[in-house]
């Protein structure tokens, strides 16, 4: 199983280096789809069929290890955003749209804040939560002496309600994006992939 992380770490890095270069590649919605977006999508599915088949090779603690390692990138996406959100400096997100740029119109939106609060933040405390959960379940794994008292004290059925929760609200954005701004954010498809990941994972470690 420790030689699965090396492969992990490169089809999950592949993952990640696709979506985004999909996106760029036409950050406007309703000019049809290019030859490059189609196969990226292709690419993205035998992607995120791979990182699947690897984490079911993985252990019960390293899939925890990758929950909390998804989660601190998440976090760190998501703080990123945040401070675009409240700054002039412009997420990198190269492509030009209007001498604007697809993520800052998505970031900088009237979907970009819930009461006031924005999008972004709301996603560092939702990886956040995600880390501890995880963090709690990987201690408690190595620290309960009974197998079966581990396995009682996990925490498995509270990260797949914490990934299905980010799915849903992963789902509401990519409305937002798709058909209210009619542009794609790449930073922000970047984060859906990673709640697609910790969903894969979360589920995996049920069965575990």
């Amino acid at each position: 199983m420790e030689n699965t992380w090396p492969a992990l770490i490169f089809v999950l890095l592949g993952l990640f280096t696709t979506v985004y270069s999909v996106v760029e590649a036409q950050p406007q919605i309703g000019f049809g789809w290019i030859p490059t977006q189609v196969v990226g999508l292709v690419a993205i599915a035998a992607l995120l069929i791979g990182t699947v088949l690897l984490i079911n090779t993985l252990s019960l603690a390293q899939i925890f290890k990758l929950i909390i390692g998804i989660g601190a990138l998440g976090a760190l996406n998501a703080m990123y955003l945040t401070y675009a959100h409240f700054t002039t400096a412009g997420a990198i997100c190269p492509a030009p749209v209007d001498g604007y740029i697809a993520c800052d119109i998505v970031n900088q939106s009237l979907w970009s804040e819930i009461l006031g609060i924005p999008v972004a933040a709301l996603g560092i405390g939702f990886y956040m939560t995600v880390m501890i959960v995880a963090a709690l379940s990987l201690h408690q794994l190595h620290s309960l002496p009974s197998h079966k008292a581990q396995k009682d004290a996990l925490h498995r059925p509270l990260l797949v309600i914490l990934a299905i929760g980010g799915l849903a609200f992963t789902a509401w954005l990519n409305y937002a994006q798709f058909i209210e701004l009619m542009t794609l954010c790449a930073l922000c498809e970047f984060s859906a992939s990673m709640v697609l990941v910790l969903l894969a994972s979360s589920i995996i470690s049920l069965r575990k």
